[in-house]
């Protein structure tokens, strides 16, 4: 007995379609303030919908009829607080811990044993290329949690590690976390716009999704780094996509592709994607 035909794309794509515009409402119901937890649980369901939802072909179809770009801007500010409210409460679980331990110590094992989080994904790009002749290290958009800049400090030998954001809260929590682990030596935590920031001199760029406008970063880390440097860019794909822009289309001439993950991953479906920047362009 034969089973039933595949769906065609169009339907496929009307069925998420509908899932999509259902969170919407429910989202649009919630404060989004930091203590509603409705607006947490939602968007907490709806990050699971975009994880498990892997038909490339029917999210193509959504971003041709023009929805993903119709709904991006509802979403993205959305995750941001989300992320927020999910980063506060792992930098005071962090903070707990280390105030009962008698001596500074990683956040590694504690970061680690979060497999989609930054620090167990970057651990993951470190296996795509040498980064063992880099020297500094740059994490555009590091957070309140900086676990990129920890997974470098555990699994590299980098002697120069900072964190680069703009928001005044985040930079507190992240030199707190980096002072409780006792890693002063060689993480240091900067304030600054990403997108009026001099990378010259770096030869590890890594950007965080969430360091916005992305085009315009990127543009930015094309004009002042140096010819060589090594940029690992987190890509969204299919429903990744209706949380974040997607820049390799509009990449400057400069971005030389070296390796990419296997697949997107992860709560926002992002692949990691590095590359070496050739010579500035005149």
């Amino acid at each position: 007995m034969m089973g039933d035909a595949p769906r065609p794309i169009a339907a496929r794509a009307r069925l998420l379609l509908d899932r999509v515009r259902g969170f919407r409402e429910a989202l649009e119901r919630s404060t989004a303030e930091p203590g509603d937890d409705t607006f947490l649980a939602t968007m907490d369901e709806f990050l699971g919908f975009v994880r498990a939802s892997d038909d490339a072909m029917a999210w193509a179809e959504i971003e041709r009829m023009g929805e993903v770009a119709a709904n991006r801007p509802f979403f993205a500010p959305r995750v941001l607080r989300f992320t927020w409210a999910m980063e506060s409460r792992t930098h005071a679980s962090l903070m707990k811990e280390f105030s009962s331990q008698k001596s500074p110590t990683s956040p590694g094992p504690l970061l680690r044993a979060q497999p989609w989080g930054a620090y167990a994904r970057m651990g993951e790009t470190l296996d795509l290329c040498d980064f063992s002749g880099c020297r500094r290290a740059i994490m555009v958009g590091c957070g309140p949690v900086p676990d990129s800049l920890f997974c470098l400090h555990d699994q590299t030998a980098i002697p120069e590690l900072v964190g680069l954001d703009h928001d005044s809260a985040a930079l507190r929590m992240a030199r707190e976390l980096v002072c409780a682990c006792g890693f002063q030596d060689r993480i240091r935590i900067v304030g600054g716009d990403a997108r009026a920031f001099d990378y010259a001199g770096f030869d590890l760029i890594c950007c965080s999704v969430f360091a916005a406008p992305r085009g315009a970063v990127v543009e930015r880390i094309a004009a002042t780094a140096g010819p060589g440097a090594l940029v690992i860019l987190r890509e969204p794909s299919g429903p990744g996509t209706l949380l974040f822009e997607s820049v390799l289309g509009a990449l400057p001439a400069r971005f030389e592709p070296l390796a990419a993950s296997a697949a997107p991953r992860g709560r926002f479906m992002l692949s990691y994607r590095v590359f070496r920047l050739g010579a500035i362009q005149e």
